[in-house]
């Protein structure tokens, strides 16, 4: 999430700048509006069922059809996947990174995705 936009900061400093930059700043500003969509989801749990315990809350995407389909677009954002722009801003990130030769950056990503 924000630690891979916090990545992006290191390699501005370097000729693919405007690409971390960018990427950081989309990532944060993607990552608050796919966050804020799967609280408002939990919320909505919450408020229907009363309840925060997952086994009484069995069945409810038959009863909850919009809240179901905006908790898989945003699981799907958060989770990168193409179609929509949590691929996209980590994608800018990844491209400023992979161009860039410094060893430590590649560590970096190493340790943060293991």
């Amino acid at each position: 999430g924000v630690g891979l936009a916090v990545l992006a900061n290191p390699v501005a400093l370097k000729e693919y700048g405007i690409t971390a930059m960018e990427g950081g700043i989309f990532h944060i500003m993607n990552h608050a509006m796919y966050k804020g969509l799967l609280f408002l989801t939990a919320g909505a749990l919450f408020f229907r069922t009363g309840t925060k315990n997952l086994d009484k809350m069995g069945g409810l995407a038959h009863s909850m059809k919009y809240t179901t389909i905006f908790f898989i677009i945003g699981a799907a954002a958060i989770a990168g996947l193409p179609p929509f722009n949590g691929f996209a801003s980590k994608l800018l990130i990844y491209e400023s990174v992979s161009n860039n030769p410094n060893i430590s950056t590649y560590l970096l990503i190493l340790y943060r995705y293991t």
